[in-house]
């Protein structure tokens, strides 16, 4: 049967907090709404990862959203669409940055497997602000164009600037003929408003001043919002 809607779920801050995993109660959630609506799971990491997770959710049915957007996949179908397929003039000077950072920071940050943006996770004396600080370093002196930079609370993201989970929610509205008034998306960081500000229902996890603006609700917790999800839809 055709989904009537599509639930779009962040997954750090939003179904878990930051390094910690999923609760049974989450799950129980997350699983409850697939049986109504059709999840897609968005986040900055993997595809891969977020296929795992998935299965460890009891997920049978889901869309992935990986790399902040870059990644656009159907597991059930095994097919994929990447950002950098479709517009590889976009991404070589991310892997001109992340060639020159790979040397400086090695032993300092382990890099996530991307296949789009680059992510750099800072190792135990290194920090944030350190990591952040090399990223940009490396931007401005080879004049490196397009590249927008998030740092979040565990890591760095280099993303092309024309690339955000909007532009992943813009293509799978066209492939599941589902207009964007019947999606809802949850977020809980500057990355998720490009999908908030979309979809016919946007929900905020947290504090953000930022996301408050584009919500049209607001909970304290992931475990909130999917409990009013589940009494609308």
């Amino acid at each position: 049967m055709k989904a009537k809607h599509v639930v779009i779920l962040d997954v750090d801050g939003v179904l878990a907090k930051h390094n910690q995993p999923v609760s049974s109660e989450v799950s129980g959630l997350v699983r409850e709404i697939s049986q109504r609506s059709l999840i897609a799971l968005a986040s900055g990491k993997p595809a891969s990862y977020l296929e795992g997770l998935s299965r460890g959710m009891g997920l049978a049915n889901v869309v992935i959203i990986g790399e902040n957007g870059g990644v656009l996949y159907f597991p059930e179908k095994r097919e994929e669409i990447v950002f950098s397929d479709l517009y590889p003039e976009v991404t070589k000077n991310l892997e001109i940055l992340a060639t020159e950072l790979d040397k400086r920071l090695k032993g300092k940050c382990w890099f996530q497997s991307n296949k789009v943006t680059v992510t750099a996770f800072p190792k135990l004396g290194f920090t944030l602000k350190d990591t952040l600080k090399q990223f940009e370093g490396v931007i401005a002196e080879r004049g490196l164009k397009g590249i927008r930079l998030f740092a979040h609370v565990d890591a760095v993201d280099a993303v092309p600037e024309q690339l955000d989970k909007g532009w992943a929610l813009d293509i799978l509205s066209d492939i599941l003929n589902i207009g964007k008034s019947d999606f809802v998306s949850v977020g809980d960081s500057d990355t998720d408003i490009p999908m908030l500000s979309k979809t016919g229902l946007s929900i905020c996890v947290g504090n953000s001043p930022n996301l408050k603006k584009v919500a049209h609700k607001i909970f304290a917790t992931g475990v909130e919002a999917l409990n009013y999800i589940l009494e609308i839809i």
